[in-house]
């Protein structure tokens, strides 16, 4: 069952019925959507779908960048990490939204569907250690088809200073075989899956080197990690993405951004309430 399900693309552990139920809603956004992506989005869509990684573009996030990092430094890093305060989320929605428009034909194209952030947040990693049973230690999110996220870097960002990695779609498989969906419960479990990846493996992970305000998706359903940086630091913000039947407004992605997470999804998405 569990290679069936990975041939099919369904690269999470929930049950076939969730992932249905999210089919039928992005098949639901795309019927409800007027979309019109460029050639350039819809290869970039179809890169996204070949590998699970594709840089979409590098937008201007002088201010955006300024602002994080005035309010980052209110943080002491723990462990390597350090989380901006969601009370200033706020200050960033402006910002994100223009983002948002600049790039988002490439997240139309993928969907085939307007689009809607669940979720978005600020972070920063410097040299540290992280437990391996933590999001430093390879796993997969767990989330729903289509679910994807966005990261948006603040600082230019190279293999050194911890650039986001991940596996592609055929090596993600080959671990997922071996029992890599285990890596979607942090503490022991996700510890334990450390050891499928080798050491030799490693060679084959896709980094997404970029400019401050390079803009790129990934499948979070890829195996990946987060790196801390041997030098230097990383600054970026991350989004949850799924499709919606409305445009992403700004007033959506203000509301309740300066809340703690409690949904990193919808679990029935036709009951989450659309906001305009």
């Amino acid at each position: 069952m569990k290679s069936l399900r990975i041939a099919l693309g369904i690269r999470n552990n929930h049950h076939i019925a969730r992932n249905l139920l999210y089919f039928c809603y992005q098949r639901y956004a795309q019927m409800r959507s007027s979309v019109a992506p460029s050639e350039r989005d819809l290869q970039v869509a179809r890169e996204l779908k070949g590998t699970g990684i594709a840089r979409i573009g590098v937008s201007d996030v002088g201010e955006l960048a300024r602002i994080v990092e005035e309010k980052l430094a209110e943080v002491t890093p723990v462990d390597g990490y350090a989380g901006m305060p969601r009370r200033y989320n706020p200050l960033l929605v402006p910002h994100l939204h223009r983002i948002l428009r600049e790039q988002g034909g490439a997240i139309e194209a993928y969907f085939g569907a307007h689009f809607r952030v669940n979720w978005f947040e600020a972070q920063k990693i410097v040299p540290g250690r992280q437990a391996p049973g933590g999001s430093f230690g390879y796993h997969i999110d767990d989330v729903p088809l289509p679910v994807i996220k966005l990261f948006v870097y603040l600082t230019d960002s190279e293999e050194a200073t911890g650039a986001f990695r991940a596996f592609d779609y055929p090596h993600t498989d080959e671990l997922l075989r071996k029992g890599m969906l285990e890596s979607a419960f942090p503490g022991e479990r996700r510890a334990r899956t450390q050891l499928l990846v080798k050491p030799e493996a490693e060679a084959e992970l896709t980094v997404v080197e970029g400019p401050k305000g390079q803009v790129f998706m990934f499948d979070n359903n890829l195996v990946h990690k987060g790196t801390l940086p041997r030098r230097g630091h990383r600054i970026h913000v991350s989004m949850e993405l799924m499709p919606s039947p409305v445009p992403q407004s700004e007033a959506a992605l203000l509301a309740n951004c300066d809340k703690e997470i409690t949904e990193y999804f919808p679990v029935n998405p036709f009951r989450r309430r659309l906001a305009h």
